[in-house]
């Protein structure tokens, strides 16, 4: 009796063990808070600057409503990298970054992508962001997209017409000003807008084989707050729930935690064929 007692307290604790397992794989991804690293150098102005710029702290807000702290980044070499799990980047002006990225910060953030972390590259078409465009080509050409030379859309364009991702899960419109357009889309990247020109405004890739997931957008002004400047904000059509799901999208799935499970799931199975 005492040893038929045994075995079944024996496969109840594997199982209970095994289904709070499962139970943190599945709730894991939902709820986790991560470390975003946002661009802490590059803009027109101080003022505009994503990690610390007046001008987007309705932005910031809105990431840590989520529950994710954020980090200012104000060089991109592997050093300053660790530790992140998403980088959010702004392209580079004449007025506060004369160099752009440089060839090791490019290599750095690419070996940051391919080590499983998110990033989301931003052109701009604002005075000053001219100087750049090859540079933030440079840094974006394992993702399949190029940037165009010139800025369009002086008053803004409103984007419909969307690709169901997670990306724009539940968005139906949102709005670039004076942006700078992606005139190539290829893969790896998707295209997730469906007509072309003006709205070709926002690309991803879908990290595979332990990658992080990427986003490319073609203007920053979308996500600043309102009244600062420009003909659309955050606020405007769903350019905020745009922003919350391309923060989701590029925070790294916890493979580790996966992978201790399953590492567990062996040790218990092993345990009780002793």
């Amino acid at each position: 009796m005492i040893s038929r007692w045994g075995s079944v307290l024996k496969q109840t604790w594997f199982f209970a063990i095994a289904g709070g397992f499962i139970s943190i794989i599945i709730a894991t991804p939902a709820s986790r808070a991560s470390i975003i690293g946002l661009d802490g150098r590059n803009g027109m102005y101080d003022s505009t600057i994503f990690a610390t710029g007046e001008q987007y702290d309705s932005f910031r807000e809105t990431i840590t409503a989520l529950g994710h702290t954020i980090v200012p980044v104000y060089s991109f070499e592997t050093a300053d990298l660790v530790g992140l799990e998403s980088l959010m980047l702004k392209q580079p002006y004449s007025e506060n970054s004369p160099a752009g990225f440089s060839d090791s910060e490019i290599a750095a953030i690419h070996a940051f992508v391919n080590g499983g972390g998110g990033l989301v590259v931003h052109a701009e078409g604002g005075t000053g962001s001219e100087d750049f465009v090859d540079n933030v080509n440079n840094l974006v050409s394992p993702y399949g997209v190029v940037y165009a030379d010139l800025a369009t859309a002086n008053s803004g364009v409103m984007i419909t017409g969307l690709v169901a991702h997670p990306v724009t899960d539940g968005v139906t419109v949102f709005a670039v000003d004076y942006q700078r357009k992606l005139i190539s889309i290829a893969p790896p990247a998707i295209d997730l807008t469906i007509r072309s020109g003006e709205y070709n405004v926002l690309a991803v890739v879908n990290g595979i084989g332990g990658a992080g997931n990427v986003v490319m957008l073609s203007d920053t002004t979308l996500w600043k707050d309102p009244g600062a400047g420009s003909d659309y904000s955050l606020i405007t059509g769903d350019n905020k729930l745009l922003l919350e799901n391309i923060v989701q999208f590029t925070i790294p799935e916890p493979a580790t935690i996966s992978l201790l499970c399953l590492g567990s799931f062996a040790l218990l199975r092993k345990r009780r064929k002793l």
